[in-house]
């Protein structure tokens, strides 16, 4: 029985620890009382000795930059008394764990088991970064390769999924999370080649906002569940243009063993339904409103789905197909600015008319292939006047729609008749607007072609 201190003065930070060993070399029997500065990997020489194998693989994923950490280990191993026991104290600054960096850490682990090591259990798990705390438990099976773990995020989502080994990098993660963001998981994570299908995680979260592709989301809470073929996100709640979204997202990942979720063949698949979204917010969110435009009225309804396959680069949204449908109710629809360089041409070609300007109710069927948004049909109905067409909107923000101008509402079966009498006149109310989203150019051959709308 001796008492031991060893340092490493080398070090920029050096390692000290003073203990106490006793070790029966007849018996096999190791008992080991000791605390001090020392970094995990000091240690992993012993534990591979004691054929803890899987715990060294856990612990080679952590870094200490700086300082060593304080440490407090007991260790009473006697394999001929079936005694496997190791408490082990951490309580660090500066960590680096996957390459995810901590402020501090704080744990307690235990290694324990009877024929052999079979568990570790590590509880009291506080990590603190900048912007939140990350605590929580984890219980490695050593028998079955399995890790349970329990935990509660404040930190941001793409530092969690990275930490625990979900993604592969920080920069896969697509979304913006604006914090405070509160993650709540439990699950399992398979931690060998063998148990990788064995993934499973249920959990939910709240966040203030979360922005996809420059849209923004706010006041965000969904469910979550992931397994090893598919990550669902179920019962989503949040406000997208002031209006209330319900959703439900799909991802097929592709998970690689010890390393995370893949860059390649990844599938994302969505369906929503928006009620009540403001047209003067939507309108701001698009560039669509000029700065001196006073508030527009108005709602708009969206139904729909769209998937695609995420690769990681600017190209994913070459994959994306879908379907949406649009509706807009009470708002005068030649105010909102897409459709002033339609007012002005009708007013400049038919002066007076602008008091039959008051259509309030727009419909739009859109399809989405070939990065692009097929426009299979657009209703603008108003009492007096109402239009109807079709065309396309490219992603790279560019317009070419075709509109045919009806009197009264073609709804109804005074305004279809209407239309039915003057059907071959029909070709001076035929109308098209070209070009950038916020730049449009309407134009009509029957008019001279004059143009208007820049």
């Amino acid at each position: 029985e001796i008492e031991i201190e060893a340092s490493s003065p080398n070090d920029r930070y050096p390692q000290r620890v003073t203990g106490i060993v006793n070790y029966d070399v007849v018996k096999n029997k190791l008992d080991f009382y000791g605390d001090g500065k020392l970094k995990v990997e000091t240690l992993l020489p012993m534990f591979e000795n004691l054929e803890l194998h899987l715990l060294n693989q856990e612990l080679e994923k952590i870094e200490f930059p700086d300082e060593a950490p304080s440490v407090n280990a007991h260790i009473r191993y006697s394999p001929n008394e079936s005694i496997y026991n190791l408490d082990l104290h951490v309580d660090a600054g500066h960590v680096l764990y996957n390459n995810v960096d901590f402020n501090s850490v704080m744990l307690y682990l235990k290694a324990h088991g009877t024929n052999g090591w079979s568990n570790v259990d590590l509880n009291s798990l506080v990590g603190r970064r900048q912007e939140g705390t990350l605590s929580g438990s984890l219980l490695i099976d050593l028998d079955s390769y399995l890790l349970y773990f329990n935990a509660t995020s404040h930190i941001r989502p793409s530092h969690l999924l990275t930490a625990i080994g979900i993604l592969d990098n920080l920069g896969m993660f697509p979304l913006d999370v604006e914090l405070p963001c509160l993650m709540r998981a439990s699950g399992t994570v398979g931690i060998s080649k063998n148990t990788a299908s064995a993934l499973k995680l249920d959990g939910n979260v709240d966040a203030r906002s979360v922005s996809f592709n420059g849209t923004m989301f706010e006041n965000v809470a969904a469910k979550v569940s992931m397994d090893y073929n598919s990550w669902d996100v179920e019962g989503i709640k949040a406000q997208l243009y002031k209006g209330q979204l319900d959703g439900k997202i799909v991802i097929t990942p592709n998970f690689i063993p010890n390393k995370g979720m893949s860059l390649e063949d990844v599938n994302f698949a969505a369906d929503f339904n928006v009620d009540d979204a403001l047209v003067d917010v939507a309108a701001r969110s698009y560039n669509l409103k000029d700065k001196d435009t006073g508030n527009l009225d108005g709602l708009v309804d969206l139904r729909g789905y769209i998937n695609f396959d995420i690769a990681g680069t600017n190209d994913d949204l070459k994959t994306m197909v879908g379907a949406v449908s649009v509706d807009v109710s009470d708002a005068n629809i030649y105010r909102i600015p897409l459709f002033a360089g339609f007012s002005d041409i009708v007013l400049d070609n038919i002066p007076g008319l602008d008091f039959v300007l008051t259509q309030n109710s727009l419909k739009a069927e859109i399809d989405i292939h070939d990065e692009c948004a097929y426009v299979k049909s657009i209703n603008i109905v108003g009492p007096a006047m109402s239009l109807r067409g079709d065309g396309a909107v490219s992603f790279d923000g560019l317009v070419d729609v075709s509109l045919m101008l009806s009197l009264l509402n073609h709804e109804t079966w005074i305004g279809k008749g209407l239309q039915y009498l003057l059907f071959p006149l029909s070709k001076i109310f035929e109308l098209r607007a070209v070009g950038p989203i916020s730049d449009l150019e309407w134009s009509t051959m029957s008019f001279g072609d004059k143009k208007s709308g820049k």
